[in-house]
């Protein structure tokens, strides 16, 4: 589990860095990064517009969105050392509930991104089909990363720093008992000063 966890977290930390300093050249956005512009501004014919700021986060914003809706898919089949199960789509149907909750969130971004009056609820503003297709594209690389994790031997993994459960139940108790006492030691000091 470990091993797709970090390698997600990588991807899209990589993925989300590269789209912030080089979205907006890729999509002919110019705008400063540095400085400050609002989300919006009034046009000269009175109307409010979002501004190229806006656009640029809205992609960030549906980029990450995207990547983590299709690694819903990687999470149902982790897979072991003797059985990969690279089939993330095996057994899809035998889960409903999951498929009703990825077409609503489907659904419910899509909105969020797509419609003028939605956008201004949430402060998002409408994307080109490229800027789409680029989020849906980076949202199959979770997936691709998935698969290529998968690939990889299991001693690389063994590798990774791990937290034992019987260390974490240690620190916990003596965190435990440590407030108990101060707080304790804080009531009878109370009681004595009281006295």
């Amino acid at each position: 589990m470990w091993r797709h966890i970090f390698s997600q977290v990588l991807y899209q930390a990589f993925v989300m860095i590269i789209l912030l300093y080089f979205g907006p050249m890729m999509f002919g956005i110019e705008y400063n990064l540095v400085q400050q512009i609002p989300f919006y501004q009034t046009l000269p014919n009175g109307e409010v517009a979002a501004t190229v700021r806006l656009q640029h986060l809205t992609l960030l914003f549906q980029t990450f969105v995207m990547m983590n809706l299709f690694n819903m898919f990687n999470c149902r089949k982790i897979g072991s050392e003797t059985d990969p199960q690279l089939n993330v789509f095996d057994s899809i149907h035998h889960n409903w509930w999951f498929l009703i909750v990825l077409l609503v969130e489907l659904n419910v971004q899509y909105i969020m991104v797509s419609y003028p009056a939605i956008c201004l609820l949430f402060m998002t503003t409408p994307l080109t089909f490229g800027m789409h297709l680029t989020a849906f594209i980076f949202g199959l690389g979770s997936m691709a990363v998935c698969i290529g994790i998968k690939h990889t031997p299991f001693e690389w993994t063994k590798q990774i720093p791990s937290i034992e459960e019987k260390e974490t139940e240690q620190s916990l108790t003596r965190l435990i008992d440590g407030h108990i006492n101060r707080v304790q030691d804080r009531a009878l000091e109370r009681s004595l000063i009281s006295k």
